[in-house]
């Protein structure tokens, strides 16, 4: 099964690299068009922005996995390690609230907007909202692991909060 999932997010990080790509290709090639040939593609402004939101989103669901956002410790540090696995815990069921209410949001436009054309490419806006629908479903079955992780002891409460690096250095 690790495997299977470690694929999945293979497969997701060679993605936002191919959205990357494409969209550095779409907006070099505009601008090179519009400066030399004084034309440009039209549909790239849009398929830029939307391969950015896609990018945005589908990279924010890779480094909750590898646990690699921004962390503030200020906070934590102090705290005793049971209070730490508490505050874990409450912060993880923040974050599923959340994702459970983008997923939703995001199914509501994805619905609204099957019939909607976007002004330049003639494609379903559906499409874009569908990057907030992605990032909510693949989000909620991280997080209820995290949530198991809050109770297992063999799981070091500083690892819970991705402490590592040269601040593990400090803590110990």
């Amino acid at each position: 099964m690790q495997r299977v999932v470690d694929g999945f997010f293979a497969l997701l990080k060679f993605i936002t690299v191919v959205l990357l790509v494409l969209m550095v290709v779409l907006v070099f090639g505009n601008v090179v068009l519009r400066y030399v040939f004084n034309s440009g593609i039209t549909v790239s402004e849009e398929l830029a922005r939307w391969f950015f939101v896609w990018l945005v989103f589908l990279g924010a669901v890779v480094g909750q996995r590898e646990r690699s956002h921004l962390a503030v410790t200020m906070g934590i540090m102090p705290m005793s390690p049971f209070f730490r696995r508490v505050t874990f815990f409450c912060m993880t069921l923040l974050m599923l609230a959340c994702a459970f209410l983008v997923a939703e949001g995001s199914w509501k436009q994805f619905l609204i907007n099957l019939d909607v054309t976007s002004p330049a490419a003639g494609l379903s806006m559906a499409w874009f909202f569908g990057a907030g629908l992605a990032v909510g479903v693949l989000s909620i079955p991280l997080l209820l692991w995290d949530l198991r992780l809050a109770f297992d002891p063999r799981v070091d409460e500083l690892t819970l909060f991705s402490l590592r690096g040269s601040e593990d250095d400090e803590l110990k």
